[in-house]
């Protein structure tokens, strides 16, 4: 399926949604498709079907979450508000919010009600910002995939250390970052967040394909994937 292999699935008793850059949708009993839908700009990382399974909700890696008519695949609404990936969606059980988590930081929720399905306060917005995490964490790489360079944020809680290794998919290091000493905060934006060339440790550019990064803060491990495509 080449680069729009599946990344996940979700199912509900009516339908299954494989995730890629689109979103297919099979239904559970015979396999058979069903529909295909079209309009995230990036890697699609969440799916949620609303209580009475007539709403698909999805997070892309574009920073947008877009409501679906589960029955038809017709596009409804596209809600904006976070600044960075959109790792998960979810209804409560009542139907009547939807709750995104993001990698800037926050879960924004939405007013999701069955009679008026975008009435998000105030103006199209969200209605509710919780803080940032507090906890250190690292976060997916931006673009990605890239060609040829790219940035690796992440969040402290507490001053430390920081490495960053490269690895490629042998296993092998292809480059070591020495951050070196941070204090407590986010390291998002491409004035602070980690920075790789695409070069490896003899400053040479390494082929396209899949990489591993390793953060190492203190006593906090963390690995990520990310492609580099020429």
């Amino acid at each position: 399926m080449g680069p729009k292999a599946l990344r996940s699935v979700l199912m509900d008793a009516h339908s299954l949604a494989g995730v890629a850059t689109v979103l297919s949708c099979y239904g559970t009993s015979n396999g058979k498709h069903l529909q295909t839908l079209n309009g995230h700009k990036g890697w699609v990382y969440s799916v949620a079907f609303s209580p009475d399974g007539r709403t698909l909700a999805s997070g892309s890696s574009d920073r947008s979450i877009r409501l679906w008519d589960a029955e038809t695949g017709k596009h409804l609404r596209e809600l904006t508000g976070h600044k960075f990936a959109v790792d998960c969606v979810a209804f409560s059980p009542d139907g009547r919010t939807l709750a995104s988590g993001s990698q800037d930081g926050t879960v924004l929720l939405w007013d999701f009600t069955a009679t008026n399905a975008f009435g998000v306060e105030p103006l199209g917005r969200l209605t509710t910002t919780l803080g940032n995490i507090k906890r250190t964490a690292l976060l997916q790489n931006y673009p990605n995939p890239f060609n040829p360079e790219t940035w690796i944020p992440y969040q402290l809680a507490n001053d430390a250390l920081v490495t960053l290794n490269i690895y490629d998919q042998s296993g092998s290091i292809v480059r070591t970052l020495e951050i070196g000493r941070r204090i407590s905060g986010v390291y998002r934006d491409k004035a602070k967040a980690a920075y790789w060339d695409g070069r490896n440790q003899n400053g040479e550019p390494v082929t396209s394909g899949t990489y591993y990064y390793q953060f190492r803060a203190g006593d906090y491990t963390a690995l990520r994937r990310m492609v580099i495509v020429k």
